[in-house]
Parts: C-alpha cells; sequence; structure tokens
C-alpha cells in the first residue's frame, strides 16, 4: 500500500477533524492545483508568507492578473527576497505559463509541476517533497504528525501495520478497503452519538486484523471496558496486536485465536498470543491459557462470511446486546462469501430481535452494507 492510498485511508478516518488532509489527499491523488495553494498555505509559518501564498492563487489560478498591482505585487516579492536574475527569470515564465493557462485550468503535470516550482518558494512545512510521489514513508508519516499535532497514536500503529504486513500473506489491502473503513466508522460513530454502553466485556467475533477494536478504542472508548477479538486464523494475531499494542499492553484488548462456532459466552477458555518485537519484523511470541469474563455485547460486522450462520446464532444468549452487519454484495469471486441478505429487514426478519435499538443502511460504491443494534 503507497503513501497514495494510504492518504486516502486517513482522509476517511480523519479528514472531519482536520479538514487539510483531504486537501492533502486531492493534492496527492487527484493532481488538483487548488489542493497545492491549500496545503502550503496551511504549512505557512507567518502570515507575509500566508498572504502571498494567497495572492499567488488568485493571479494564477483564478485569473486575476489583470489586477496590474496584485501582479507586480507578486513579482515585487520575489525580486526582494534576494533571488538571482537566473532564478527570477525562471519564476517569471513559470507564471506566464500558469497565467495562460488559468482559463482552463487542468491537472496536466507540466501544470502541477509548475505550480509546485511556485510553491516551493513558501513551503516552510516541506509538504511539496513530503507529499511527491517518490516521497519515503518515514518523510509522509512525519508529515501526517504536523497535521495532527502527534494527536493520533493510531496513525503510528498503521505505519507499522503497513511495513510489517503489506505482503502477499496477509491480506491488508482488503482489510483497510473503503468498505471496510467506512464501515466499522459507521458502526462506531453509532455506538458514541447513541452513548450506548457495551458494557465490561464485548466479545469480537471473526474480528481479523483488529481494524473494529482500534477504531473503538480510538472514538468510543467510554463505552465499553475490555475487547476479546476472535478468528479462526492464526495469522491475523500479529496485525491484530500491532493495531492495538496500546491496549494489549494495558490488558484491556486480546487477540484470540479460536473458532467462533466453539464459544460458550459463560466461560471460554482460549490461548492468547503476546508479541514482543526487537525490531520491526522480528519478535518472540509467548502464549498463555486465560478464561474470558463473560461478555456483555457480542459484535460481528462479518455476518457474510458465516457458514452455517443460524448455529453461531442460536449459541448466542438471550437478551445479550448485539451489534452485527451483513451486506447484499454477491458480484465478487470471494467464496467465503455466504450468508448475504438483501436488504435490512431480511437481515433483521433472520435476527428476530427482542429489542431493536438501531437499524439502517449503509451505501458504498459496490454495496450496501446493513447494521442491526439490539438485544436478542
Amino acid at each position: 500500500m503507497n503513501n497514495n492510498e494510504l492518504i486516502n485511508r486517513i482522509a476517511i478516518l480523519y479528514g472531519n477533524e482536520y479538514p487539510i488532509l483531504m486537501d492533502v489527499e486531492r493534492a496527492m491523488n487527484s493532481s488538483d492545483p487548488a489542493s497545492y495553494f491549500k496545503v502550503v498555505s496551511y504549512g505557512c509559518t507567518d502570515e507575509d508568507s500566508r498572504s502571498m501564498v494567497k495572492l499567488l492563487h488568485n493571479v494564477l489560478l483564478n485569473g486575476e492578473h489583470d489586477n496590474l498591482d496584485m501582479l507586480f505585487g507578486v513579482i515585487e516579492f520575489f525580486a526582494s527576497s534576494g533571488k538571482d536574475t537566473e532564478v527570477l527569470s525562471k519564476i517569471w515564465l513559470t507564471m506566464k505559463q500558469l497565467i495562460k493557462s488559468s482559463a482552463t485550468l487542468s491537472h496536466d503535470p507540466e501544470i502541477i509541476k509548475s505550480v509546485k516550482y511556485i510553491l516551493s518558494f513558501f513551503d516552510c512545512s516541506g509538504v511539496i517533497s513530503a507529499i511527491s510521489d517518490d516521497a519515503s514513508e518515514y518523510k509522509f508519516f512525519e508529515y501526517l504528525k504536523t497535521i495532527t499535532n502527534s494527536d493520533k497514536p493510531l496513525i503510528a500503529h498503521l505505519r507499522k501495520f503497513v511495513k510489517r504486513f503489506d505482503t502477499a500473506e496477509f491480506a491488508l489491502d482488503d482489510s483497510l478497503s473503503i468498505g471496510q473503513l467506512k464501515s466499522k466508522l459507521w458502526l462506531v460513530d453509532t455506538i458514541r452519538d447513541m452513548k450506548l454502553s457495551l458494557g465490561d466485556s464485548v466479545y469480537v467475533c471473526a474480528g481479523w486484523y483488529g481494524v473494529l477494536p482500534a477504531l473503538m478504542f480510538e472514538r468510543a472508548d467510554d463505552c465499553f471496558s475490555v475487547i476479546n477479538s476472535f478468528d479462526i486464523d492464526p495469522s491475523t494475531a500479529r496485525p491484530a496486536d500491532t493495531l492495538n499494542k496500546d491496549f494489549v499492553s494495558n490488558g484491556r484488548f486480546q487477540v484470540c485465536i479460536k473458532n467462533i462456532q466453539d464459544l460458550n459466552y459463560t466461560k471460554d477458555h482460549i490461548t492468547v498470543s503476546r508479541f514482543k518485537y526487537t525490531d520491526l519484523n522480528d519478535f518472540e511470541e509467548s502464549k498463555s491459557e486465560i478464561t474470558c469474563a463473560p461478555p456483555t455485547c457480542v459484535i460481528n460486522t462479518s455476518c457474510e462470511h458465516i457458514e452455517d450462520f443460524d448455529t453461531w446464532w442460536n449459541s448466542i444468549p438471550k437478551n445479550m446486546l448485539v451489534i452485527l452487519q451483513n451486506n447484499d454484495f454477491v458480484e465478487h469471486e470471494d467464496d467465503t462469501v455466504v450468508n448475504t441478505v438483501t436488504n435490512v429487514d431480511e437481515f433483521a426478519a433472520k435476527l428476530n430481535l427482542t429489542e431493536t435499538k438501531f437499524a439502517g443502511t449503509l451505501s458504498l460504491e459496490k454495496y450496501n452494507r446493513f447494521m442491526i443494534i439490539g438485544r436478542k
């Protein structure tokens, strides 16, 4: 997963909180000239530079070059900044090209190259190099830290997650697909907005790489105490551990390799793995046997993948708080999808809850996601 794909996912996760990330994403993935002006202006450390970037935007992109005072102001700025004749000549020729193109300014690579050249004189934060096609992941993530004020530990864990597991052995791209992220954000935002208490012990069934728990800890931390994430696939343990490392350390998250069809939801005896890394990829694994506390909430966002769904559903105790998702995605080649539904009403009828707290549909590009929250 390259930086262009990562910024798309990070903008999905944090774009509402940090709108500048949406401009970074557009600059990187749509080569949007206006977005380059916005991200450079955002990083300016003084008001004069920020004002000049705005002036350049108006002259070069908004077609306000008929205002001679404005145009001369741009030229005077560069002349007074000590640029030699050769540099000034290049600046002038570049501006002429942009002015000539402003009426029909496109995302042409040469136009973007010219925009980046002019803006490089004001790029205090180094954003242009940090979001370039050949930027290192280190420089890219360091830039993200400046935007978020290092206030999002999940971004740091996501960096390790990608570096460790972006290989053919793992389905990293699928776990961070746009549909997966939006579906999980929908769940987390819903329980947070409902102020729904999930109780002391949450079971996440078919927890895969732990993306949902990571988002729950980040955004709905006061809705629950502990999460046990169950998956039948042993290869899911290390990715889930990496994304949720802080909460593994404090005992609030456990990766549990177990078939969810074998859970009894009373006193489940499981083997838990712990991973201690000596560097990025070298690690020591230790295992211990534990008994999980009975769940107060059961979550399954992968109901479409559950073979013999009725057997699993019947094993969950009556009156259990459940949060379940399914979808109507059938045009694919994934033979593990065995239990889709056509709409949320069909899903609700299959579950037949005694109390429904929420039922809804999220429309995604290729399919609809259905979610139901309530008591069994």
